[in-house]
């Protein structure tokens, strides 16, 4: 149980940590904020966009967009496998 929990858990935070540890080395040492901006100049932007009232009815809506095509394609699968299963020949 304990491995489980080590590589489900602590794995993958240990690689995110690695990648933003890499991200924030890479990012000092060239300077170049058009290619690779620092990690505290993207959190802040990432907080402006989140409070923006605005771009959650975005995500609401993209979302929503989203469950509708899945529910789409869905209903169009059940509708293929009853076909598929009463004529052999779609099948």
């Amino acid at each position: 149980m304990k491995k489980r929990i080590l590589s489900n858990i602590l794995y993958p935070i240990a690689a995110l940590g690695l990648v933003l540890a890499v991200w924030a080395i890479i990012s000092a040492v060239k300077q170049k904020p058009i290619i690779l901006p620092q990690l505290d100049e993207i959190f802040v932007e990432l907080g402006h966009i989140l409070a923006s009232a605005e771009e959650w009815k975005a995500i609401g809506m993209t979302l929503l967009r989203t469950l509708g095509c899945f529910l789409l394609s869905f209903a169009a699968a059940v509708v293929f496998a009853v076909v598929g299963t009463v004529f052999r020949p779609f099948h």
